[in-house]
């Protein structure tokens, strides 16, 4: 087979020597006839897209080295034109500096192509296959690079914005502090790609995949994210402030010290995703799936998480003030130091959950399940526990004055040493609870079931325990001064040593009860 005339230097030199060159159309490129197959005949259209195609079947034939020599677009004398150099093999062409913008290059071949530098229009290379090209420094502002290949190519210092890269493949692509604000990136595969530092402002990014993408300081604010899976991406301090990424996934994603804030999460993934120290003060994450993520020292107050899902998350001392958790579930999650001041639990499923030192001043409990949670030295004045299930819960030490537990169900709870001065207790099922030492002064425990109870110690000070069941209930010891028992049972129960002055012991049962005789002396037991 012969080899390409211009595998040797001489056609090339002796070409430039003489001017033997073919003129084209104004504005057209020329080209040099020795070394182009096609450069006898007239170029029609556009000439670029022309010789790439012919350079491109050349190589097919002879798997050669081959120069074509194009001059500049802008001028229309050879003589004057300032040559672009495309060189080496089909796959390796060199066209930086290259005035590209009136071409035409829809559906170019030119992997590991380098471009630094280079101009091109705002018709872009859609459709392009660039894998592995070197595009540092090209202008591709609102350039259509739509479905194009640019795995492994290299961005750098490329200006992207408002680029349409819609559907385009950037796997491993480096563009490391690239601006790509308001591009369109939709259905792109960003896939290990280098984002770090890059400005993603107010960009498409729907359905976009960018699996274990670097992003760590990227800026997404008010970025379209909806359906975007970002599994194992590094979002570390990423600014993601207002984006939209409903069912986004983010699972196993870093956005420690990430900003969230008033983002729509709807329905996201973020399962096992770490998240401390991240800001979502006024996120929006109903039905939002955080199971066993780490939001340690997170800041949510405000968040909307109804429904959501934060089984086994990690929530240690994260702000959730005023945060709505309606119907959440935070099955076995550790929310120890946590402020949940004024937040709203209402149905939540905090069944075995940590609360210990946890601040629920104002919250709302009501209806919840918070059985077998711990909620030792937490701190739920004023809180409303109403109808809520806090069996085997642990409230050792636990603040709640003037909290709400009308008919809670807080059977086998330790309220050991708790505090619940004027806490409404009405119809609240403490059976078999244990309550030594706790504070109930000026409590109302009308119709309270706290039979086999332990009271033994507790203050019970002008507390209301009216038709009260106190069967076999341990008070030893325990302070009911002017405590109202009017119609309580409290057949079998243990008073020794209680403080029984002036308490109403009308039309009660003491059947089997033990008590001091001299104590009850003191009681108003009416005639």
């Amino acid at each position: 087979m012969n080899k390409p005339p211009f595998n040797r230097p001489w056609p090339l030199v002796a070409a430039l020597a003489v001017g033997l060159l073919w003129p084209a159309a104004a504005h057209a490129k020329w080209v040099a006839r020795s070394e182009c197959p096609h450069a006898g005949e007239r170029l029609q259209g556009d000439a670029l897209q022309q010789i790439l195609a012919a350079h491109k079947g050349w190589a097919e034939r002879f798997g050669e080295r081959y120069a074509i020599l194009l001059a500049n677009p802008a001028r229309d004398s050879a003589q004057e034109g300032q040559f672009t150099e495309i060189a080496g093999k089909p796959e390796r062409a060199r066209l930086c500096l290259a005035r590209l913008d009136r071409a035409d290059l829809s559906g170019a071949f030119l992997p590991w192509a380098d471009l630094r530098e280079a101009v091109i229009g705002k018709g872009g290379i859609p459709g392009a296959e660039l894998r592995g090209a070197d595009l540092r420094g090209v202008k591709l502002g609102k350039a259509n690079l739509a479905g194009s290949s640019l795995v492994n190519a290299l961005l750098e210092g490329a200006d992207l914005t408002g680029a349409n890269l819609a559907k385009a493949n950037l796997t491993e692509a480096r563009l490391p502090r690239a601006p790509l604000a308001r591009a369109h990136l939709a259905e792109a595969t960003l896939n290990q790609a280098d984002l770090t530092g890059a400005n993603l402002a107010q960009a498409d990014l729907k359905g976009a995949r960018l699996t274990s993408a670097h992003l760590a300081g990227a800026r997404l604010s008010r970025a379209e994210m909806d359906g975007a899976i970002l599994t194992g991406a590094d979002l570390r301090d990423a600014r993601l402030d207002r984006a939209r990424a409903p069912k986004a996934d983010f699972a196993k994603a870093d956005l420690t010290g990430a900003d969230l804030t008033q983002a729509d999460l709807t329905q996201a993934a973020l399962a096992e995703a770490i998240l401390k120290g991240a800001r979502l003060g006024r996120a929006t994450a109903p039905g939002a799936r955080f199971e066993k993520a780490d939001l340690a020292l997170a800041r949510l107050a405000k968040a909307n998480l109804e429904g959501a899902d934060l089984t086994r998350a990690t929530l240690t001392g994260v702000n959730l003030a005023r945060a709505r958790l309606q119907d959440a579930r935070l099955v076995l999650a550790d929310l120890t130091g946590a402020d949940l001041r004024a937040a709203n639990l209402t149905q939540a499923d905090a069944h075995g959950a940590v609360f210990e030192n946890a601040r629920l001043d104002g919250a709302t409990l009501t209806e919840g399940n918070f059985a077998e949670g711990r909620f030792g030295g937490a701190r739920l004045d004023g809180a409303t526990l109403a109808k809520a299930d806090l069996h085997g819960a642990d409230l050792s030490g636990a603040r709640l004055p003037k909290a709400d537990l009308a008919e809670a169900l807080a059977h086998h709870a330790t309220l050991r040493g708790a505090v619940l001065p004027r806490a409404t207790l009405r119809d609240a099922d403490l059976s078999s609870a244990d309550l030594e030492g706790a504070d109930l002064d000026h409590a109302d425990l009308t119709n309270a079931k706290l039979s086999a109870a332990d009271l033994s110690k507790a203050g019970l000070f002008e507390a209301t325990l009216r038709r009260a069941d106190l069967s076999q209930a341990n008070l030893q010891n325990a302070d009911l001064y002017g405590a109202d028992l009017r119609g309580a049972d409290l057949r079998g129960a243990d008073l020794r040593g209680a403080n029984l002055f002036r308490t109403k012991l009308y039309r009660i049962n003491l059947w089997r009860a033990k008590y001091d005789e001299e104590a009850l002396r003191w009681a108003h037991i009416p005639k």
